[in-house]
């Protein structure tokens, strides 16, 4: 499993959340707190170039501190559907049902023919 550190301060509502992801995603992780630490907070800034917090580390690599990247970077890619040949029969279908959502009058008359 990777090796996930975490710097936070004591009073960041986001550093809380995103540990509250990791936990919940079960991720193990090492967390470093930078509050009143000022070698550490300067490393941080040098190797993150921003001077927020939670910074996420997975692998000695940042990928920032905030929960949506993180969730992105924990979870696996989906695998890739392939594309469906054209089918004029599948165009009919969505033009319908684009008109449909629109309420238009013309989607009567192709909702009837179909």
């Amino acid at each position: 499993m990777a090796d996930v550190k975490i710097y936070v301060t004591d009073y960041c509502p986001y550093c809380v959340r995103a540990k509250g992801l990791l936990t919940r995603k079960k991720v193990p992780f090492t967390e470093i707190n930078v509050e009143g630490d000022d070698a550490k907070r300067a490393w941080l800034v040098s190797a993150t170039k921003q001077r927020t917090v939670p910074q996420i580390f997975i692998d000695d690599r940042p990928i920032g501190g905030r929960t949506h990247r993180i969730a992105a970077n924990l979870r696996p890619s989906p695998p890739r559907q392939p594309t469906p040949a054209a089918s004029p029969v599948l165009g009919i279908r969505r033009t319908i049902d684009r008109a449909a959502r629109r309420g238009a009058a013309r989607s009567r008359t192709l909702l009837e023919i179909v």
